[in-house]
């Protein structure tokens, strides 16, 4: 097994990180269950590669901020900048705040990588919860939204949801550890169903 992968998910609080991460690891979204906020958190779990070949990404699952102007919440969380590969930016397309969010901590982390690092690089994506309610502020053309935050924000953007089979809930996250380790698109992951991600105990 090589390098341990630490990926950051983020975003606005009770966007769906953690339903997104209990689901990928664990299999066990449950959307009937209470939700309690997040502070930290740490999901490790084993991405199976070519030829038998595993790596282990750590997910860090942080607080979620208030809204775009918290920069308390940010504050919190940059202990973790320096130390992570990638980063998974989670909104709604449902709520504008949300994508705020997002286009604030990536400005955030890209400053912080800058300023500690010389040559390695942080990888980010964007998903777009869909499992999140209808707001006030809905969207009429989803796909255009994204398209243009994509292009804003210059990372891959994806649509899914916590209810989603594993099989497309795990893209987003493995075309993440491509990108972190330069591997190529063509032929290089194996996915051994029903489950792409083994989890373990940090």
């Amino acid at each position: 097994m090589g390098k341990t992968l630490k990926i950051l998910v983020c975003g606005k609080k009770s966007i769906g990180k953690t339903t997104l991460l209990e689901q990928l690891v664990y299999n066990s979204f449950n959307p009937k269950q209470k939700y309690f906020p997040t502070i930290e958190d740490i999901y490790v779990a084993c991405w199976e590669k070519d030829k038998g070949i595993k790596e282990k990404i750590r997910f860090y699952d942080t607080k979620g901020m208030e809204n775009s102007k918290d920069n308390e919440t940010i504050n919190q969380m940059r202990h973790l900048f320096p130390l992570i590969d990638g980063v998974v930016l989670v909104f709604s397309s449902n709520d504008s705040d949300s994508v705020q969010c997002v286009e604030k901590l990536k400005l955030e982390i890209e400053k912080s990588v800058r300023e500690r690092r010389t040559r390695e690089l942080c990888h980010f994506v964007l998903v777009d919860n869909l499992t999140l309610n209808q707001t006030s502020d809905p969207v009429s053309n989803k796909d255009l939204y994204r398209s243009e935050i994509q292009n804003r924000l210059k990372a891959q953007c994806y649509e899914i949801s916590s209810l989603d089979k594993r099989d497309i809930l795990c893209k987003p996250f493995i075309d993440l550890a491509q990108l972190i380790t330069q591997i190529s698109t063509k032929g290089s992951i194996t996915i051994k169903k029903p489950k792409v991600f083994s989890s373990s105990k940090p």
